[in-house]
């Protein structure tokens, strides 16, 4: 029997599933159900040293001379710091040593009980990574702690790694049958070609549906080679709009009519950074489908929780290393059946006519012009990136955000830098909030007249109407969506940016001509006032059109929006 400790059961199932076969024990009362793990598990041997400075080198020595991980497991307090030298030594030699930590309660750390002290990174900076493995409360608790472990076993070939297991009161209680079933992820040695593992491509060719999730990626160059990636039907290909690739409708209408009506993934390779449609995201989290993760990421990155491997090539050759392998692949049916369905939704923007000003309308119109002088796009993030994504299918130059950390700080100073060193029209979508916060990008005397700023003023943070329950709250309106009566028009000729605005629809096409075919020394800014009311009803209408075309799915798309 193993004990009720849930962290250090699932950390003893990684131990044997990742392969140590030597554990270093040393005596005492917190780690003792660690140590009870590990005796009555089949896959350790284990060698009992009592002094901790020693026994970390003993372990040390086995690992040098095995050449492979080994662990060794103290008890809490000082016994950790004894281990110190021996983590130093592995850190400079490379070599694989674990070093377990028992903890007592993190309440209890400076409080004058016996054996405590800061224990979490108390290794740096000698030990490649470091963990807490928190005690379990839940269901995320436990895909938390799994994760940290992924990372730790996938670092320890390369260094020291030490895990600290905070273990609380009553300790010794052993009635587990057995360790829970755990799903260690690999690690694939890059090739000098650049090409996907066989194990990989071999798991793609006998997967029913196969699905390649792409998120941000930066600078990409779509070549013909990834334009027939996109359209395989060998493999549902889902690309964020940040992505660079085409196709980016996709993954807007799964959003829109839920991703489980058209599709359910037995495999899925992911690329590229962070996403702007959640529902995607957290669908994938659900299906409990293989994820391969194709990227050369600082630390591990299990965006869907059920991480298999790793292959470490960056986004852009990982896509063409997916290209090359589906290129002889068979066409799947579930896949196909998908991207027909998928396809019928391209018609969206010509279904969408809206009669009142509103965000969406303003984004709509703005792409028509923006065709005619094309250049990059930055969107801010909130409704501003969310209401595009709609659109934006097909616009012929890259399409950039400030989505590694989801902020709505310096949207508007990204586009600048963007538009200093750029020799064609550099346009922005930005929200009220956004801009406001982020004015002072203006000041600047360098700038010229190839700024596009489209500012959709709303008098708040729109994205707040959309929180469930939120509403309910008297706080929401002034506190949470910073409700204002603010105007642009003032800070533009502060700044000596040529300024037009709209409040009604029939002006808009003639600001949006006036703001895109400006040839003037210094940027533009266009004002758009919509109203909270007018854009929920617009974005009723939208979402009603992805209904009315799920349903007519298999018909003619050119009749579907008569």
């Amino acid at each position: 029997m193993f004990c009720d400790k849930s962290n250090v059961n699932i950390l003893t199932a990684y131990m044997a599933a990742c392969g140590i076969r030597h554990v270093v024990v040393c005596p005492g009362s917190r780690n003792a159900v660690l140590v009870h793990n590990f005796a009555v598990c089949d896959a350790f041997t284990c060698h009992a040293v009592t002094d901790e400075r020693s026994s970390a080198f003993v372990a040390l020595g086995m690992a040098a001379s095995l050449s492979e991980p080994v662990a060794v497991c103290v008890t809490s307090g000082t016994a950790l710091l004894n281990t110190l030298p021996a983590v130093a030594e592995a850190h400079y030699r490379g070599l694989p040593l674990l070093v377990i930590s028992a903890d007592r309660p993190q309440q209890w750390i400076g409080q004058q009980d016996g054996q405590t002290l800061p224990q979490p990174c108390a290794l740096a900076p000698y030990a490649t990574f470091s963990a807490q493995l928190h005690e379990l409360t839940d269901e995320a608790s436990r895909i938390w702690l799994c994760r940290l472990l992924n990372e730790a076993f996938l670092v320890l070939p390369h260094g020291p790694v030490h895990l600290n297991v905070p273990i609380s009161e009553p300790l010794f209680s052993f009635t587990t049958p057995e360790l829970p079933a755990v799903r260690p992820a690999s690690c694939y040695v890059r090739t000098t070609k650049a090409l996907l593992p066989d194990e990989v491509v071999e798991r793609l060719e006998a997967a029913r549906c196969p699905v390649l999730v792409v998120g941000q990626v930066d600078g990409l160059h779509v070549d013909d080679e990834l334009r027939d990636l996109v359209s395989s039907g060998a493999l549902l290909v889902l690309p964020e709009v940040l992505s660079g690739l085409p196709g980016s409708h996709r993954t807007k209408v799964l959003e829109e009519i839920g991703p489980e009506s058209v599709f359910k993934p037995d495999l899925v390779l992911h690329v590229g950074g962070t996403f702007v449609n959640k529902r995607v995201k957290l669908y994938l989290r659900h299906t409990g489908a293989d994820v391969v993760r194709i990227g050369q990421d600082r630390g591990l990155v299990d965006t869907f929780n059920h991480l298999a491997a790793v292959v470490p090539l960056t986004a852009g050759e990982g896509l063409h290393a997916i290209a090359r392998a589906v290129n002889n692949m068979q066409e799947k049916k579930a896949v196909r059946m998908a991207l027909d369905c998928l396809k019928g939704f391209q018609v969206v923007p010509r279904c969408f006519r809206p009669n009142r000003l509103n965000d969406l309308g303003v984004i709509q119109k703005a792409f028509e012009y923006m065709r005619e002088y094309p250049g990059p796009l930055h969107l801010a993030n909130s409704n501003s990136v969310r209401n595009a994504l709609h659109f934006v299918d097909g616009y012929p130059y890259p399409v950039y955000c400030n989505r590694g950390t989801n902020g709505i700080e310096g949207s508007l100073s990204t586009a600048v830098g963007h538009a200093l060193i750029s020799d064609t029209p550099v346009y922005v979508f930005i929200g009220d909030l956004s801009f406001f916060y982020d004015q002072n990008a203006l000041w600047n005397s360098e700038l010229c007249g190839n700024l596009r700023i489209l500012l959709l003023n709303n008098g708040g943070g729109q994205i707040f109407s959309t929180l469930p329950g939120l509403g309910a709250s008297p706080a929401a309106s002034k506190y949470v969506s910073a409700t204002h009566h603010t105007s642009a028009q003032g800070i533009a000729h502060s700044y000596g940016v040529s300024y037009y605005s709209v409040r009604r629809n029939d002006e808009l096409d003639t600001a949006l001509a006036a703001w895109s075919r400006s040839s003037g020394a210094r940027p533009v800014l266009l004002e758009a006032f919509t109203t909270p009311a007018d854009n929920d009803a617009a974005a009723k209408v939208m979402h009603g059109i992805y209904e009315r075309l799920m349903k007519k799915s298999s018909e003619n798309a050119s009749n579907l929006c008569e």
